[in-house]
């Protein structure tokens, strides 16, 4: 026969086990805790020092930065101050120049070892030139004289004045009261022309016939007269060449 088993009875209470299990950590106690606490918590003096640490190497970092801009920077000045140098002393620029008129137009300039007028535009300069230097009357002698002296160099101009000395014309001229005209009588003729002295230069003959009138009265002469013509600056002549030498006589 079986035995009847035995039924729990309510009214006890269960009973608990207190004990350690084998291999495990004692649980902490309320005073470790705080304690563990306080332990991760940072000392001030500790946190002012590291705020130093890192501010200097800021510093030290922008330190170095500054550094090598200035160098940069030196680097720089020194190609600058080298550049000025070569442009100063190594490379030198030449000066160019150039000729205007009088309301400011450009004027081609032509070195004076070339010949700036073609031979027809020369020959009608020197027969206008000639003729007009030699057209003056006893009341306005002075001021034709210096109006024609722009187509004369200094050296021409003076044995110009020369050569009218010599002749008396002017003090004929002012004795008798008379008016004086020049024409070419011929075309005139190119006996040479070439480079002089480094300037390019033209010879050229031209036959005058003079005319001397005072009233009613008037007196005619042939006169032959050799120029030596030369290139002069346009500052000085606007058709860029100049009578350097005059030689005059009756035939």
């Amino acid at each position: 026969m079986s035995q009847p088993q035995q039924v729990p009875d309510a009214s006890q209470k269960p009973v608990k086990r207190v004990g350690k299990q084998k291999g495990s950590k004692p649980a902490a106690t309320p005073a470790q805790t705080a304690a563990a606490s306080d332990g991760q918590e940072q000392h001030p003096f500790e946190r002012g020092v590291g705020s130093v640490v890192i501010r200097n190497e800021y510093y030290r970092d922008g330190y170095r930065t500054l550094q090598k801009v200035v160098m940069l920077l030196v680097v720089c000045v020194i190609m600058l101050i080298g550049a000025m140098y070569y442009v100063i002393s190594v490379h030198q620029p030449q000066d160019r120049y150039f000729a205007t008129t009088v309301d400011g137009r450009l004027v081609p300039m032509v070195s004076l070892s070339q010949p700036n007028l073609s031979s027809p535009a020369l020959m009608s300069w020197v027969a206008q030139a000639s003729t007009e230097v030699l057209t003056f009357g006893f009341h306005d002698y002075r001021r034709r004289l210096q109006e024609s002296s722009r187509n004369f160099t200094r050296t021409g101009w003076e044995s110009f004045t020369t050569a009218l000395e010599r002749s008396s014309i002017l003090e004929m001229v002012q004795n008798n009261r008379q008016v004086v005209t020049a024409a070419p009588r011929a075309a005139p003729v190119l006996l040479w022309e070439g480079l002089e002295n480094g300037r390019y230069s033209w010879r050229i003959e031209i036959p005058l016939i003079v005319t001397y009138q005072s009233g009613s009265q008037r007196k005619t002469d042939s006169l032959r007269v050799t120029l030596t013509v030369v290139r002069v600056p346009k500052l000085e002549s606007p058709n860029g060449v100049g009578i350097e030498q005059w030689i005059s006589y009756y035939g």
